[in-house]
């Protein structure tokens, strides 16, 4: 036999399960939306990159850009024509701010031998006498420092090879010179100016 007091009990006992169950719901939506109002906010309001463009020099008409992908195959080519006492292969080039260049290689001394060693070089890129050029090349071969003939030699055939690309630029009687360049990760702007 249940009397009041126990009938009492168990109906205070379920309305206090109904409370918890009803706290923890608002306290979990509670949670989930403050989640989702973190999120909503941080995609709103994070900060985002500034594209910085390079400001051209006062006498410039033209600028163009120039990628690591594409000075790549300017530097390929120029070393394809280098008279080297070894070969490059796998020639990759990039592009750093301040008009830095580096440029790294799988070396192979001697054809007839599988075994390879890596190239890599560093360069400053600047214009020079209306064109673009390579100077003071420096790097190391198979962990030791490149000798300065073969660092020249690397060097002349590149800047012959970016000295032909402006003939490109002179097609139908119309000619530039370069008068500056600029630099950012992976990318070289270069201004051009009509002579």
């Amino acid at each position: 036999m249940t009397t009041l007091w126990d009938q009492s009990l168990r109906a205070a006992g379920a309305n206090e399960r109904g409370r918890a169950v009803t706290r923890i719901l608002w306290g979990g939506g509670g949670f989930l939306l403050g989640v989702l109002v973190a999120i909503i906010t941080l995609v709103v309001f994070a900060p985002h990159p500034k594209v910085v463009a390079p400001s051209p020099r006062p006498d410039t008409d033209l600028m163009v850009t120039l990628d690591d992908q594409y000075l790549a195959r300017l530097v390929e080519q120029g070393i394809a024509k280098a008279k080297l006492p070894f070969t490059l292969t796998n020639i990759r080039a990039h592009i750093s701010a301040h008009n830095v260049i580096t440029i790294s290689a799988n070396l192979k001394a001697d054809p007839n031998l599988p075994a390879t060693s890596d190239l890599s070089a560093q360069a400053q890129i600047s214009a020079s006498a209306g064109t673009v050029a390579l100077s003071n090349l420096a790097g190391t071969a198979g962990g030791l420092t490149l000798p300065d003939p073969v660092a020249n030699i690397l060097e002349t055939a590149i800047n012959a090879r970016l000295a032909t690309e402006k003939d490109y630029l002179t097609r139908g009687g119309i000619h530039y010179d370069i008068v500056g360049l600029s630099s950012t990760d992976g990318r070289l702007t270069i201004s051009l100016t009509f002579t």
